[in-house]
């Protein structure tokens, strides 16, 4: 809170999450974003399902399943369930997969409104985030900080490791427990998230890294 205080008047924060392998992507909101900004702003990514019996419990139990959520830190979260085929054509995701539909029933949308923390020092100026291949919670806070417009992500896509939905199974004979995601992210335009990662705003420059890239930018009166 004393370093968001101080920058509160600053023209430029670059936020530096490259190389990132994971955490928790709401610490990104509760932490970064809340006490920035000065009005809620909104985030959404999308996720797509198989048909089976784990989702169809899922959406048996749609509220109680996400009531913990609802009201958690400074989030608010609002979870709308679709046909898969027709939120594709709906919502022109000309990158979308079309063959990977015929394995994949639901579509979700999850769509995030972050409040500003009671003690928070908005700031106004410009926020950058940096990104490479950062994975898990680091592609999150990508996806919440450009959907929702708090930030212009620079650098590489990310990695495709995402925070997408998850369960667990047992492998018969050494009984270790692995984790599958049962999730299937997708941008904007249907691009999906496992395979290429969250694209930034803005690729490095030729010879330049994204902090370089940030640089040149400013230094050319970007964003003012």
């Amino acid at each position: 809170m004393q370093f968001y205080e101080e920058i509160q008047n600053y023209s430029h924060l670059i936020i530096d999450i490259r190389n990132h392998m994971g955490g928790h992507y709401f610490h990104f909101a509760d932490v970064v974003m809340s006490p920035l900004i000065e009005s809620a702003v909104h985030a959404t990514y999308y996720q797509f399902f198989t048909e089976g019996e784990h989702r169809a419990w899922q959406m048996a139990n749609v509220d109680a399943l996400w009531d913990e959520f609802y009201e958690m830190g400074w989030r608010t979260m609002e979870v709308t369930n679709y046909e898969a085929s027709v939120f594709v054509s709906e919502n022109n995701m000309i990158y979308f997969n079309e063959s990977d539909l015929g394995y994949l029933s639901y579509a979700t949308r999850f769509r995030y409104t972050i409040h500003p923390s009671y003690t928070n020092f908005p700031f106004r100026g410009k926020v950058w985030l940096l990104i490479d291949g950062a994975q898990s919670a680091g592609v999150g806070a990508a996806i919440y900080a450009e959907t929702s417009g708090f930030a212009t992500t620079v650098g590489r896509p990310t990695g495709g490791v995402t925070h997408a939905e998850r369960t667990y199974l047992r492998l018969p004979n050494s009984g270790v427990y692995v984790h599958v995601d049962v999730g299937y992210i997708v941008d904007a335009n249907g691009r999906s998230v496992v395979e290429f990662g969250w694209p930034p705003q803005i690729p490095s420059r030729p010879g330049l890294d994204a902090l370089q890239t940030v640089l040149a930018l400013i230094q050319e009166g970007y964003g003012q």
